[in-house]
């Protein structure tokens, strides 16, 4: 939705972004600019971590624990005479367990060294998984590892992502309305 002001346009970004995060973790959202035509960043800070875009989240009513990484990108564009919206660019969410080992990474890198570009996951907890090959066929000595491999997908927002947090690795939310307020942001 376009609004009047870059000034606008990125604020709601960020607070789309940080009610998000919101039900999961007592954080603060930073946005770095709203310069239009020029990517920014989010900084996500939680409450006792020394560094950004780190969260630690307690799993199955505290008795477990969780570790993600987000980074978010975005950017401010012009959209008509004083219409302006603020889109995501990019990002990366990585989860792993309390031991550090990654779980799941949802990537997209539209831009940069890769030439995988559209949105992805990983599983690198799936490294150790070697796909089978024919014997006697061109590729029976290859070794297709399964967490090396880019499974495309549509863009994942924030708010899927928190709800996968939830639902499926069981971090307990910290808001009891979690589901009403990722309802109201899926498209962030």
């Amino acid at each position: 939705m376009a609004v009047r002001s870059a000034e606008e346009a990125g604020n709601a970004f960020v607070e789309a972004q940080r009610l998000a995060h919101s039900c999961i973790s007592d954080c603060t959202v930073f946005g770095s600019g709203i310069r239009p035509g020029r990517e920014q960043t989010l900084a996500i800070w939680e409450r006792g971590q020394r560094q950004a875009n780190q969260l630690r989240l307690s799993t199955h009513g505290g008795v477990a624990e969780l570790n993600v990484h987000i980074t978010v990108n975005y950017i401010v564009e012009v959209v008509g005479v004083q219409a302006f919206v603020a889109r995501t660019t990019g990002y990366q969410y990585a989860a792993s367990d309390i031991a550090g080992q990654e779980l799941v990474i949802y990537d997209w890198h539209p831009t940069g060294r890769s030439p995988i570009t559209r949105p992805h996951p990983h599983i690198p907890a799936a490294r150790a998984i070697v796909l089978a090959q024919c014997e006697g066929s061109p590729r029976a000595g290859a070794r297709t590892h399964l967490g090396a491999l880019h499974f495309p997908t549509g863009p994942i927002g924030t708010a899927t992502v928190v709800e996968m947090l939830i639902r499926e690795f069981g971090v307990d939310p910290v808001r009891p309305n979690w589901e009403r307020v990722l309802g109201a942001g899926a498209a962030s």
